[in-house]
Parts: structure tokens; C-alpha cells; sequence
């Protein structure tokens, strides 16, 4: 067995069925398991963003730390704007 079975490997980003992120998070996935990595996905959508009440989701971002995941891969892009700082801090913290 080799020493990188059963990583926890996290992937941080808006969703994973719009855009550029629908492709991203697919092929991150098909890497992780030819790697033998476990993969948790984290679409929690733009930080404190109100239309559609998609900020409801950001409570699964506070799962993003070092207890439950040894690394992070984030799409930061949907983020852009004001609440891009307060997303790069959120990361900062784990």
C-alpha cells in the first residue's frame, strides 16, 4: 500500500454544475481516485452572496479544516468581488 492511500483531500468552490467548475471538479475527482485519494467536495456557493439565498450554503465551508482533511484544492474565481478577501482568509484558517 502505498503512503498517499486515504488522503483527505478537499475541493473548495461555488458548485460543481455551472461553468468552468463543472469540468474542473470531474477531472479532480478522476484523479483522486486513480491516486487512491478520498475526495470531499465542498460547493458552497459564493460567500454571503444573497440572490437565491445561495449563501445558506456557505455553513459547509466550516467542514474545510484540519481535523477532517489533510489538503485543499480551491476554485477561487466564483468567489471575485468584495467577498473575495474574506474567502482567501476562510482558507488562511485552515
Amino acid at each position: 500500500m502505498s503512503a498517499h492511500v486515504n488522503r483527505r483531500v478537499g475541493l473548495v468552490l461555488a458548485s460543481i454544475h455551472t461553468g468552468a467548475s463543472n469540468g474542473l471538479w470531474s477531472q479532480i475527482a478522476s484523479h483522486c481516485q486513480r491516486s487512491g485519494f478520498s475526495l470531499f467536495v465542498f460547493p458552497g456557493g459564493r460567500l454571503e452572496y444573497q440572490e437565491n439565498q445561495e449563501y445558506l450554503r456557505n455553513a459547509i465551508y466550516s467542514l474545510v479544516n484540519t481535523d477532517n482533511l489533510d489538503g485543499v484544492i480551491t476554485w477561487l474565481l466564483p468567489w471575485v468581488g468584495s467577498q473575495c478577501l474574506r474567502g482567501t482568509s476562510l482558507l488562511k484558517q485552515y
